[in-house]
């Protein structure tokens, strides 16, 4: 475990010789992040388990996929990796892509009640 971090860490550090930062969160995202989320976030799962239920498979799956690279990059004084946002930058935006691009009806209007129960599971999450 300590050899895969120890690896994680110096590829994070070459990227962030190269001023590459940006170029690794986007690695991330489309690697990682939204392949994962995308077996979270779809109409299928938004049947099967409601929206609230969707959340929470995005919120019991992350902490795996995420541990590494958010503990390689904590904000620290003597962590030269700090300089790297990986929640902002690529794990949060590739969740509110998916929510937005594959379960788009939890936006729709026109049934109040449903609206204001995804905006309610919506604001938990």
């Amino acid at each position: 475990s300590s050899g895969i971090n120890a690896e994680y860490g110096q590829c994070l550090r070459i990227f962030t010789t190269l001023d590459r930062i940006d170029q690794s969160e986007k690695l991330y995202a489309e690697s990682v992040i939204s392949p994962l989320v995308d077996k979270l976030i779809n109409k299928a799962a938004l049947s099967e388990l409601g929206l609230r239920g969707v959340y929470q498979s995005v919120l019991d799956s992350l902490p795996p996929a995420t541990t590494l690279v958010l503990s390689l990059t904590t904000p620290r004084k003597d962590n030269e990796l700090r300089s790297f946002e990986f929640m902002g930058n690529a794990v949060f935006p590739v969740i509110v892509s998916k929510i937005c691009v594959n379960i788009p009806s939890i936006f729709a209007a026109g049934n109040p009640r449903h609206f204001q129960q995804a905006y309610k599971d919506t604001i938990w999450f």
